[in-house]
Parts: C-alpha cells; sequence; structure tokens
C-alpha cells in the first residue's frame, strides 16, 4: 500500500485521562481604560527546576478562546533520547501569568517523550508528541483537548502512517506548530510538518534525514505528501506555513552543507507534491530550529539565533525577521533577546499581539529558563504594521 494512502482512523470517543482545574495566577487590579499595552514584553514561563536538567523543545498556540497553551519537554537528564516529562502550562492573561504544569507524559515512567507540537482547528487543540524508544527509533501519538488545555484525551497513536516509507526512516517528530489552511486547495484542512532520519551514530549524509506532511482527511490522519529527500542537506526541523495564495511552504533546518543557512520547499496542491529545496541566504545563523508564523497578508515571521558560531552550544542572539513575499527572501532582523538563546516557536491572538516562547540563559545548547515575549507587529518589523482580517495558525 502506498504511504500516502495508509491512514490512520480516528478513534470513536477519546477518554478524559488528564483532568481537575488548573487555575492562572492573579492579572492585577484592571489598567485604566484609556491604557495600552506597550510593544514589547516579556514574562518567564519555566525557569531553573531541581527536577530537570533543562526545559527544552516547544510549541506554542493561542486556542479561539485566546488562551495560550506552552508546552516543552522537562529533560529528567540532558540527552537528547533521555528521560524526559511533556509539560504544558496555560495562560489566560494574554501571557502576564501561567498556570502549575500539567504532565501530559512521564514523571514516573522513565521514558523520552519529546517534540510537543500544537495545532488548533476551531474549538480542538491538537498536542503531537514522540516517544524515543530509543535514540534512533521513535513513535507518534497526539492527544486532543476542547477546554483550552483543563484536560486532555486518552492518547492515540499514529507511527504506523510511516511503516513502509521507503527511506529507512526510523525516527519520525514535528515541532512547533501545525496550520489549519484558509485558502484553496483544500481549505479548512489541518496539515503538520514532519522530520524523519534513521540511524543517528553515522555521519549527517547517512542519516537519511528528510520531511513530509500529514493533513487529516475524511477518514483520518494521512501523508500528503513531502519534498525530495536532499542528502546533501539533510533538512530535518522544519516548520509549515501557508501562503497568501493558498501555497504551502516550509523553512527547514540543515544538517549537512551550510548548515547556518536555512531551506525552502513550496507546495501548490495541497501538499501532494513538492519543489526541491533552495537555499534561503537571508535566513543565516547558528544551527538551530526557529518558529515561523503566517501573521496575515504580505507578512510572515521567523525567529532563529542570529548569531553565526558555527557550534549549537553558542547559540545567540535570537532574531526576528519578516518576509512580504511567501518567505523567500527575508528582511529585518530585531533582536528578541541578547545573548544565549535556544529554540523558538510563534503565535498570534485574534487582538494581532505575537507570542515568542523561547529559551534562553545558561551555557549549552538547550539554555536554562524559558520566556514568552509579546509584542506588536509594527514592533517586530518597525513599520506602522497593523493586524490583518484573519488570525492564521
Amino acid at each position: 500500500m502506498k504511504r500516502s494512502h495508509r491512514l490512520i482512523r480516528r478513534a470513536a470517543t477519546l477518554a478524559v485521562l488528564l483532568s481537575g482545574a488548573i487555575t492562572a495566577g492573579a492579572t492585577g487590579p484592571a489598567a485604566p481604560a484609556a491604557a495600552r499595552p506597550p510593544e514589547f514584553s516579556e514574562t518567564e514561563v519555566w525557569g531553573k527546576d531541581p527536577a530537570y536538567a533543562a526545559h527544552f523543545v516547544y510549541g506554542i498556540t493561542v486556542t479561539d478562546q485566546d488562551t495560550v497553551l506552552v508546552a516543552c519537554e522537562g529533560r529528567v537528564a540532558g540527552p537528547d533520547a533521555g528521560e524526559k516529562d511533556l509539560l504544558v502550562k496555560r495562560s489566560t492573561d494574554h501571557g502576564a501569568t501561567w498556570s502549575a504544569d500539567t504532565v501530559i507524559e512521564g514523571r514516573s515512567d522513565r521514558n523520552s517523550w519529546s517534540n510537543p507540537t500544537f495545532v488548533t482547528a476551531g474549538a480542538t487543540t491538537y498536542l503531537f508528541y514522540s516517544w524515543s524508544v530509543s535514540s534512533d527509533i521513535g513513535r507518534v501519538f497526539y492527544r486532543t483537548t476542547r477546554d483550552d488545555g483543563l484536560t486532555w484525551s486518552a492518547r492515540i497513536e499514529i507511527t504506523g502512517l510511516w511503516a513502509d516509507n521507503g527511506h529507512g526512516w526510523t525516527q519520525h517528530s514535528s515541532i512547533g506548530h501545525g496550520i489549519v489552511k484558509t485558502r484553496p486547495p483544500d481549505a479548512g484542512r489541518i496539515f503538520l510538518a514532519f522530520a524523519h532520519r534513521g540511524r543517528v551514530a553515522v555521519p549527517p549524509k547517512q542519516r537519511h534525514y528528510g520531511n513530509d506532511v500529514i493533513c487529516l482527511g475524511p477518514h483520518g490522519w494521512e501523508i500528503a505528501g513531502g519534498p525530495p529527500v536532499d542528502p546533501a542537506r539533510g533538512t530535518n526541523e522544519a516548520e509549515l506555513a501557508e501562503g497568501d495564495d493558498g501555497s504551502l511552504f516550509l523553512i527547514a533546518r540543515q544538517a549537512s552543507g551550510d548548515n547556518q543557512i536555512r531551506a525552502r520547499s513550496e507546495s501548490r496542491d495541497g501538499g501532494r507534491t513538492w519543489t526541491d529545496w533552495t537555499s534561503v541566504p537571508t535566513l543565516r545563523g547558528t544551527t538551530c530550529d526557529g518558529g515561523l508564523l503566517h501573521f496575515g497578508p504580505g507578512l510572515d515571521f521567523y525567529t532563529f539565533p542570529g548569531s553565526t558560531a558555527r557550534s549549537a552550544q553558542q547559540r545567540r542572539n535570537l532574531t526576528i525577521k519578516y518576509s512580504d513575499d511567501g518567505g523567500v527572501t527575508w528582511k529585518g532582523g530585531r533582536l528578541i533577546h541578547r545573548g544565549q538563546s535556544t529554540y523558538s516557536d510563534l503565535a498570534r491572538d485574534s487582538a494581532g499581539n505575537v507570542y515568542c516562547l523561547y529559551g534562553r540563559g545558561g551555557t549549552n545548547f538547550m539554555g536554562d529558563r524559558v520566556y514568552v515575549a509579546r509584542f506588536t507587529a509594527a514592533w517586530a518589523t518597525g513599520t506602522d504594521r497593523q493586524p490583518g482580517p484573519s488570525r492564521p495558525r
């Protein structure tokens, strides 16, 4: 059976496993009616915690009720395949205060739960994540919430989508957030990008790095398609966005070749076929995953460490750039944080605020604290841009 026809059927019912109300902190007295929020503000979400070596690899979404949900790996041990909890927090006051942790997976099972990835579609928010059975074998699950993260469904596995992938892929993971298409073709359909590889204990060009995109079809989750595998680039962690014309595009980190430059691929038929990867020289920085957001008509954002060091241990200076041509070229370069900076993800609320969840501080590639920066499009671009009529994910 061709992989594009391999379907994972949705469960008929979803059992609620995680319950109990989570109360966000008090927001304090109301501001005067004439007061306006600052163009840029920041809040610490996860600080140093003796229970964890680090909080790393992040996802963020804003629900239809403007509740902000964030997720990360609580790394009990430092290595990528080490023991990890999967943690979620929520904010009902635009990121000013945060709930206590909800442990989605882990705490006592000694497993490695990884790569939390949100996508919000109407009243439902999906949380995808991986279970690293070993450094070379990964399984994929998701849960859903319909009450803005207060309770979550039973986990459902979809690893079978890649059972016969033909590329030697055994490790599968998403990252950041997925999207709901707003324009034809396939308007209203959910899409999510995945990265894959085989064995890691070999040179990058032999790891079989590759990417594809899944979507929620009428019968369940299915593989829409993906860009050609390019061993010379070794594209891995990738973010997905929709262009103004209904096209889809991916911006990916590269493991081979010039790994300081990001790569781009595009689909104009709902993710079924994709162009070859092309280099994006205006997105040059230290090798790291980045955050991608289609903010509105003619405006996309991308965040990444803008430093030029080649070592992942020296990820510094989290930078936001913007594009007005569907991610082909990028402008600006506003600094969100000066100093050690790691992974990041982006979201937008109904008022046009942009949220950047990112790691910072410390002396290694993971950082030791996690912050949410909230800012306006005008701040990020240095222009008078206003929120558009749509609210892309």
